[in-house]
């Protein structure tokens, strides 16, 4: 083989691993595997599996289109796949061996959980009996947020249980959290509409939407997208990055009936949404 050969031989390989480079190197948000995760060749559990994520590693979402379907296209190592996206959290579990005891190993387990996504199949419920409103979906001490009085209305957020725990909010202080499932009895169905009070604004130069939320009233408002949640403060104003795709969204206050729906949120465009509470007579 002479130089020249060897050469343009160098070149094309160099030209290879350059491409190889480039494939994970499209923009996108950081996220973290809850637990050891499969990295699939498609959007289907059956597809050929093409690695995988170690617990608490970090990977970059590159297509959250199928979200909606439960899967996230991710950069790993250099290496694009699918990856179910209940198992990715936007926050990083703390690894430790300070939890001994069960109560504190089920704490650890849950700690994350506002964030992991549960779906939404939304429903209104009434509790058959008083019942701890918990922070978290178990039975520990030091999670119990407030006592919700018999006959009671709660908006559960999803028929999906964890730990045999409904998510939750409590419609008396808006506050989200868990409620045990055998204290709940279906009431009504939700009403969920196709597309929400988010109105475009524009392009922007980030890959996430920038969304733009004025709570024009003068109590807290709760701000739920996909599996994301937001508090917004009194007549306040904040600027939020929700990552593109299809989410479902839930708005709520104390003591007000929440509005929900689905909006499909695009990369690279802003939005604003206007909160404000209406008191209307029965």
């Amino acid at each position: 083989m002479n130089f020249k050969n060897l050469f343009i031989l160098i070149i094309v390989f160099l030209c290879i691993t350059n491409l190889n480079a480039q494939k994970c190197n499209s923009s996108g948000p950081t996220y973290f595997a809850i637990k050891k995760t499969n990295i699939y060749e498609h959007s289907d559990a059956d597809s050929a599996i093409e690695g995988e994520i170690s617990a608490g590693n970090e990977v970059i979402v590159t297509n959250s289109f199928f979200g909606s379907l439960g899967w996230w296209e991710i950069c790993y190592e250099g290496k694009k796949g699918w990856v179910k996206k209940s198992l990715l959290s936007k926050s990083q579990i703390i690894k430790n061996d300070t939890f001994s005891t069960k109560e504190d190993i089920q704490q650890k387990e849950y700690m994350n959980r506002e964030d992991t996504d549960i779906g939404f199949s939304p429903f209104l419920g009434k509790t058959s009996s008083s019942v701890n409103f918990r922070s978290s979906p178990t039975i520990i001490k030091n999670n119990v947020i407030r006592q919700i009085p018999n006959n009671s209305q709660i908006y559960i957020i999803s028929e999906t249980t964890v730990n045999d725990f409904y998510k939750a909010i409590d419609l008396e202080t808006g506050n989200m959290g868990w409620i045990s499932k055998k204290i709940v009895v279906w009431y009504k169905s939700v009403d969920t509409k196709s597309t929400g009070g988010f109105q475009s604004t524009g392009k922007t130069s980030t890959y996430n939407s920038e969304v733009r939320i004025t709570n024009k009233s003068s109590v807290k408002i709760t701000l739920v997208v996909g599996n994301e949640t937001f508090y917004l403060a009194p007549n306040s104003t904040q600027t939020k990055f929700i990552i593109p795709g299809k989410n479902y969204y839930i708005a709520t206050a104390p003591r007000v009936m929440p509005t929900s729906g689905y909006h499909n949120f695009v990369s690279y465009e802003g939005y604003e949404w206007k909160f404000w509470i209406e008191t209307k007579r029965k």
